[in-house]
């Protein structure tokens, strides 16, 4: 999460939406609960979204969040730094048919 805001700060977005599958990171940032014992990465998230921008933040569940999890896998995988798709790879393209099949059905 923190990595996606900070990019979106640097290219100059100043709404932003994000969604997590982490309740605790969720809820931290949200502000309902508080937070006796903090990471320097929560620290920085926090500083992060209190910026002057609006950061929405929403919590979803994991099944809805397998996309991003397979995708963060990828980049973990490997010292790639920054990645940017044109395509989905194929890793995710089984996930992606999924979600499709599934959207079409709650449409009809």
């Amino acid at each position: 999460m923190h990595d996606m805001l900070l990019h979106a700060w640097r290219i100059g977005l100043r709404q932003v939406e994000q969604e997590t599958d982490n309740i605790e990171v969720y809820r931290i940032v949200s502000g309902y609960t508080s937070v006796f014992v903090t990471t320097l990465l929560i620290e920085d998230l926090l500083k992060l979204v209190n910026r002057r921008w609006s950061v929405q933040l929403q919590h979803i569940s994991r099944v809805q969040n397998v996309i991003v999890d397979k995708l963060a896998a990828l980049s973990r995988d490997g010292d790639m730094g920054e990645l940017v798709w044109c395509d989905p790879p194929g890793e995710v393209l089984d996930a992606l048919q999924n979600d499709k099949f599934a959207f079409d059905s709650a449409t009809m």
